[in-house]
């Protein structure tokens, strides 16, 4: 269905702004890069466990590639 396909892209899209937010805040408070990869492990990991039908991506060109699959299945 049209309409999931576009809600999948626009989630997508927010889980990249969340990250970049992240990153920036990360560099503001000079947060340790391996403390705020630890966090980042420990956010997907979380994610995942949570019961919720969701697909992980590692980057904006790995989400892409996982929605036009998604879109494929239906």
């Amino acid at each position: 269905n049209a309409r999931v396909h576009v809600l999948r892209a626009e989630i997508l899209l927010k889980k990249g702004e969340v990250e970049a937010a992240f990153g920036e805040a990360a560099e503001a408070v000079q947060l340790d890069p391996q403390l705020a990869e630890a966090l980042v492990v420990r956010g997907r990991a979380l994610l995942q466990k949570s019961g919720l039908k969701m697909t992980v991506a590692d980057s904006l060109w790995d989400a892409a590639q996982k929605a036009v699959a998604a879109a494929g299945e239906n």
